[in-house]
């Protein structure tokens, strides 16, 4: 209401055409009305002249309703234990959100990509690859994608042995100016190498691109050693009983950070609590690194990362629609007017 009597608008816009039941009924109409919204969609490609895009990662919206049959308990980027619809948003290369999707909770990401790219197929959208963080990294998922066809970048998890290696492997090199670039305003060193994906007979050799950004490193390490030292610095004026008591005040104090520390008694025989160097170097070794893999092969490293970086966009549309938009809940029970309003949603993020 209050927002409503700030603007210039019609006077028949101030009343009861803004009431609960009206908007929901609008809500409504709209998300009942599957040709019009394909419609729309059809019209809005046409109208950025059929750009290249990047399909980005999905986000869940959750929900209090029970009556929600698309609200289905799944991954919740959130960490919420509510169900929950997901939404799957694609961008062009400028970020300007070109297509949207919901999909019920609970289904599986690959199968979700798989549609999606059918159905932006079916839309007139031929030039389309899929951007995908660690969280989504696994054998199977990359071998499904390769069987589909689909373009990718997605990024590697250094709990990966292989990720590792190819860090070790590359460190001189990435440790070299000759392999620096630049990327907005950023300095970024490059290689690219093999990686082989196997099941069985099967085989499949994609380019993995390893990036290294010297500064983030250091302010990372900084960062991280800061952390380190305040802990140490704390625990130094603790008196423990016992080297057990000395465990607890770590698990308590420096949680995750733990096993940055050893606890030793000192030549008074009190018990001690100082860090492990090998461990924070351990702990510190990935920081500024950055493994990609794409199926394209001998792409630039600059495009490669440009792309993979897309989903940089989509958080802060994500952001956006569920924070300063207000769709972090969905309010209804009404599978069509979820789907209205996440459509109406949609078009407010292309305004902004």
């Amino acid at each position: 209401g209050h927002w409503i009597e700030e603007r210039s608008l019609p006077e028949k816009m101030k009343g009861s055409g803004v009431a609960v039941p009206e908007v929901y009924s609008l809500m409504g109409r709209i998300g009942g009305n599957v040709d019009g919204r394909e419609s729309f969609f059809r019209s809005w490609i046409e109208r950025l002249g059929r750009p290249e895009c990047v399909i980005c990662d999905t986000t869940s919206i959750s929900t209090h309703s029970e009556k929600l049959e698309s609200a289905e308990f799944g991954y919740n980027r959130d960490e919420e234990d509510l169900p929950q619809v997901n939404l799957s948003l694609v961008l062009d290369r400028n970020g300007t959100p070109v297509w949207c999707r919901t999909t019920p909770g609970s289904i599986p990401n690959v199968s979700t990509l798989r549609l999606n790219c059918q159905m932006l197929d079916e839309l007139g959208l031929k030039a389309f690859s899929t951007s995908l963080d660690i969280g989504f990294y696994s054998r199977a998922n990359i071998l499904e994608m390769l069987r589909g066809g689909m373009g990718f970048t997605i990024g590697v998890p250094f709990s990966v042995s292989k990720a590792k290696s190819l860090v070790r492997r590359h460190k001189t090199a990435l440790n070299s100016a000759k392999r620096s670039f630049q990327y907005m305003g950023r300095i970024m060193r490059h290689v690219r190498d093999n990686w082989t994906i196997e099941n069985g007979s099967e085989r499949h050799d994609i380019d993995a691109h390893v990036f290294f950004e010297p500064e983030a490193h250091a302010e990372r390490v900084a960062r991280f050693e800061r952390i380190i030292f305040q802990i140490e610095d704390k625990a130094g004026k603790e008196s423990f009983a016992s080297r057990r008591d000395a465990y607890l005040w770590l698990s308590e104090n420096a949680r995750r950070l733990a096993t940055c520390f050893a606890v030793k008694n000192d030549e008074d025989g009190n018990v001690k609590i100082g860090r492990k160097a090998r461990a924070v170097a351990c702990a510190t070794a990935h920081f500024g690194y950055t493994i990609v893999l794409t199926d394209k092969k001998g792409r630039k490293g600059e495009e490669v990362l440009a792309d993979y970086r897309s989903r940089d966009l989509a958080e802060k549309l994500f952001d956006s629609l569920k924070n300063e938009n207000g769709q972090n809940r969905l309010r209804t029970g009404h599978d069509e007017c979820a789907e209205g309003r996440l459509f109406l949603a949609f078009i407010s993020l292309i305004l902004r």
